[in-house]
């Protein structure tokens, strides 16, 4: 079972540029958590990661399976799920924030 550091993404001490990332999630991931309402899952993820000077692009793209049971009739069935994001996110420095206080 992998623990949770294995799923970090570095930023600080990563280089400028582009750095890709892929993970599998299983069923141990989400026991980390202690998430039941998901019984199984059997997934890839994929991290797109942008560093420049004071901007981090991140686009995470997710594609697999959960096993889930039925609201009905208790059953239990594999379900595809897919999952995508972006995210933008830049550093500013606040040192002038602090000489105006």
């Amino acid at each position: 079972m992998k623990s949770l550091n294995d799923y970090i993404v570095p930023i600080v001490g990563t280089k400028d540029g582009l750095h890709q990332f892929d993970f599998s999630i299983d069923a141990s991931f989400l026991k980390q958590y202690n998430y039941s309402d998901i019984v199984d899952i059997l997934a890839k993820v994929h991290v797109n990661f942008y560093k420049s000077n004071r901007l981090f692009d991140i686009s995470i793209s997710m594609k697999g399976e959960i096993k889930v049971e039925c609201d009905r009739c208790l059953d239990e069935f594999m379900m595809p799920v897919s999952f995508e994001h972006h995210l933008v996110v830049k550093a500013e420095d606040n040192s002038s924030d602090s000489e105006e206080e």
